[in-house]
């Protein structure tokens, strides 16, 4: 019997085993225990804590009045861009016709999962919502396991047996999500792996959802190929803006559709779910994200500055091999915030109740962010990919300014913990949850 709360009375379908997503539980936690005075590290999201750039801000802004209703795939000049920027940026052949904008990219991937196929295939471990997201819609999962040993990354012999198992049973395992770089393993697939895994989607005539919301923040040497390089006629591409620009809380997502007859019926498909759901996206955020995808030197640059940021922090805290797969995290975890002071400086400039979601006096241009930390980092940035002498030269000066522990007496106590002081003010607003 399902609980009442009269004169309330809750269905059955989708809520029942139903919960919060992992992300949005932490961040409510977290920011209880900020409210509360504690001072914790919020890892919950993949979300980048730089300053929006002044010029999305500003096309934003000089967008408020556009205060109409769009089309449900988005406006014709936007995926005109969106189109544009794929073929510059990714060296895909796409067209116009095959984007499709969402509330971000998460809205849809749910609405691809409600309109292709029975049975879903999901690596294991994934991203938090993928399996809730079937689990709402009633359809079953199966599952396959990746192993820390192999890095994550996904084996075809394991792939094939679980869906032999699954059909054996009376299944019909047909969409396939695919994630790479990989929420939470931060995996990359190798190119060959990709066109591997691409052949095998191929012959068992697999339907592949491939999130790619990562392709710009990759940390390592691995080059971030697409799937659907090598599978186009069956791929759906998601992107968006929340992890290679901090715009996660404009919910904005892109999906990119195979070519031909299937792919204009999937776009029809989802137009149909987006106008009864959603509508369209907010509109001044289309007209923003136009900006975003121009292609304009200046973003650019401020993208790769951030991707080269992240790419420093996250190596001084985690060891990456060449797979990019961290092993084993940093022991001495009190020193990382400390080993980087530029990225808490940045994070001041980028969070707390006084920076608004604007040009304020806390935000870096990336023009700014280049002239006052490239020094310091001991190559200009936007020259390329960052070196393995750059990092030890960073660290080498980081470990030069770290003051020596006095030498321990025998006899004598340990001295009590470092106090740190309380950790920079979170963003403003809440819940940037894709």
């Amino acid at each position: 019997m399902v609980e009442r709360f009269k004169p309330l009375r809750f269905s059955r379908a989708g809520i029942r085993g139903l919960k919060a997503a992992a992300t949005i539980a932490i961040n409510d936690r977290v920011h209880e225990m900020w409210a509360a005075g504690r001072n914790v590290y919020h890892l919950a999201f993949g979300e980048s804590r730089f300053p929006v750039h002044p010029r999305i801000a500003e096309a934003l802004g000089a967008s408020a009045h556009k205060r109409s209703y769009t089309h449900p795939l988005g406006i014709a000049e936007l995926r005109d861009a969106i189109a544009a920027y794929y073929q510059r940026r990714f060296e895909m052949d796409v067209t116009p016709e095959q984007v499709v904008v969402g509330p971000g990219s998460k809205s849809l991937i749910f609405s691809c999962l409600m309109a292709l196929g029975e049975e879903v295939i999901l690596p294991q471990p994934s991203w938090v919502s993928y399996a809730p997201q079937a689990h709402i819609l009633g359809k079953p999962v199966t599952f396959v396991p990746t192993r820390p040993e192999m890095n994550f990354e996904l084996e075809l012999d394991v792939l094939e047996a679980r869906i032999r198992e699954s059909r054996h049973n009376w299944g019909n395992p047909e969409v396939f999500v695919v994630n790479s770089p990989k929420n939470p393993t931060g995996t990359v697939m190798r190119p060959e792996k990709v066109e591997a895994l691409a052949g095998f989607a191929r012959e068992n005539e697999l339907m592949v959802l491939s999130d790619e919301i990562y392709a710009l923040t990759v940390f390592n040497s691995i080059p971030h190929v697409s799937i659907s390089r090598f599978y186009p006629e069956g791929t759906v591409v998601f992107g968006g803006l929340s992890k290679s620009l901090p715009l996660g809380g404009w919910r904005f997502g892109t999906a990119i559709l195979p070519r031909g007859s299937g792919g204009s019926a999937l776009a029809h498909a989802i137009s149909n779910i987006a106008s009864n759901i959603w509508t369209c996206v907010t509109a001044p955020v289309q007209y923003a994200a136009l900006v975003a995808y121009s292609g304009d030197p200046d973003i650019e640059e401020y993208i790769e500055i951030c991707r080269r940021m992240h790419t420093i922090r996250t190596r001084d805290s985690f060891p990456l091999p060449d797979d990019g797969t961290p092993r084993r995290p940093v022991r001495r975890a009190g020193r990382r915030l400390l080993r980087l002071p530029l990225l808490r400086e940045v994070a001041r400039g980028a969070g707390g109740p006084g920076h608004p979601q604007r040009r304020g006096p806390g935000a870096l241009s990336a023009g700014e962010l280049r002239d006052r930390h490239s020094s310091g980092l001991g190559i200009p940035f936007g020259s390329g990919p960052v070196p393995q002498d750059l990092l030890q030269l960073h660290r080498r000066g980081h470990r030069r300014a770290r003051p020596r522990p006095p030498r321990r007496v025998p006899g004598r106590p340990r001295p009590g913990p470092i106090h740190r002081g309380p950790p920079s003010p979170p963003a403003e607003g809440g819940r940037a949850v894709r």
